[in-house]
């Protein structure tokens, strides 16, 4: 019986691996040809033994861990059965099935579904640990959970910092279907207790973008609050990202963009840092205000070469490639012409052959 329990534990070790190779390989158990062997599990069929066995107490931790990621491969097949553990009495398994259709995600054919559950599940008793796992959840799904919003929205005056935290992440990456949650978030940024639920509001007004317009007076307070050189480091930072969310909610103004490149250039190493890395996830869209201060620096200066390293990591992540070195071509002896192979004339290789006489 212990090499038997052994033999298991090393199987589900092995699981995302062995799943990885047989899609490598082209095999998916759903689109098996199960008419020829109705042996052959599905997917579905997979999906539903491994939601077993991650209902299962194992001491060894790795075991559940492989369990997660085989369902994760999975994908859509193992939506429904881990919907049902999203009402299991087990806090541990519902924390479980929430954090893998999170990973699941938006590829997901039945993520309205998912979110529903998901929905239903997110009850002020529930465990803090379990909310928050959801509310994550949620957000993972995208604009997918547009139906959330509503439910999210509750969630930002919630007395736990961590659940507070988590509904403005999840609505600011659901995006501009988030427009309801606006004025709520605009409370949370200017009234939030802790800093970093003030900080996760900003950004996520500016996730939403346009349809969150009416918050633009109030991030501008906020930008010229916190933009002081003697500021608190972790304060500087709202103005930073206050500076960001402004220029996604209203791009016609482009004074924020300015604002950003002089913190890059000039500001104090993690406030740099923040304004580099905001430059770089804007891409393109401040790529004339770049060139622009660019021109302003000296080529040989750090400046110069920091803003040249922006706008090349920009080009990378738009896909634009860069002129490749011009070389003088190689001298080549003129081909003979050569008459063409077999293979050359057939395509393939399944030649039909002469039946013989």
């Amino acid at each position: 019986m212990k090499h038997l329990n052994k033999t298991i534990r090393i199987l589900i070790v092995l699981l995302p691996i062995l799943y990885s190779c047989n899609i490598a390989m082209g095999y998916v158990p759903e689109k098996a040809n199960t008419e020829a062997n109705p042996n052959i599990p599905t997917e579905a069929d997979v999906a539903e033994e491994l939601v077993k066995l991650l209902c299962e107490k194992y001491k060894d931790t790795g075991i559940k861990k492989n369990v997660q990621k085989s369902l994760v491969k999975i994908g859509r097949p193992a939506v429904k059965p881990l919907i049902k553990q999203l009402g299991s009495k087990s806090a541990d398994i519902r924390i479980a099935a929430a954090e893998i259709l999170g990973e699941i995600g938006p590829d997901a054919e039945d993520t309205k579904e998912a979110v529903s559950a998901l929905v239903k599940s997110l009850g002020d008793s529930q465990p803090k640990v379990l909310q928050v796992a959801v509310i994550n959840a949620i957000g993972k799904m995208g604009s997918r959970a547009k139906d959330a919003v509503k439910t999210l929205n509750t969630k930002l005056s919630d007395r736990y910092g961590n659940i507070r935290l988590a509904a403005a992440e999840a609505l600011g990456k659901i995006g501009p279907a988030s427009a309801p949650a606006v004025p709520a978030l605009v409370k949370t940024a200017v009234g939030d207790s802790e800093i970093h639920v003030r900080l996760a509001a900003i950004k996520a007004l500016g996730e939403i973008g346009p349809n969150a317009k009416a918050a633009v007076p109030v991030l501008k307070v906020i930008m010229e609050s916190y933009y002081a050189k003697n500021s608190d480091p972790e304060e500087r930072k709202l103005s930073l990202y206050a500076d960001k969310s402004l220029i996604q909610t209203n791009p016609a103004d482009r004074s924020p963009v300015r604002r950003i490149i002089n913190d890059s250039l000039k500001g104090s190493g993690a406030i740099q840092d923040h304004a580099t890395f905001i430059l770089v996830d804007l891409g393109t869209e401040v790529e004339p205000e770049l060139r622009a201060a660019l021109k302003e620096q000296k080529k040989d200066s750090k400046a110069y070469e920091r803003i040249e390293s922006i706008l090349k990591k920009n080009e990378e992540k738009s896909g634009k490639k860069s002129r490749p070195e011009k070389s003088e071509p190689k001298k080549s002896r003129p081909e003979k012409k050569q008459s063409p192979l077999p293979h050359q004339v057939w395509k393939g290789f399944e030649v039909k052959q002469k039946p013989k006489r």
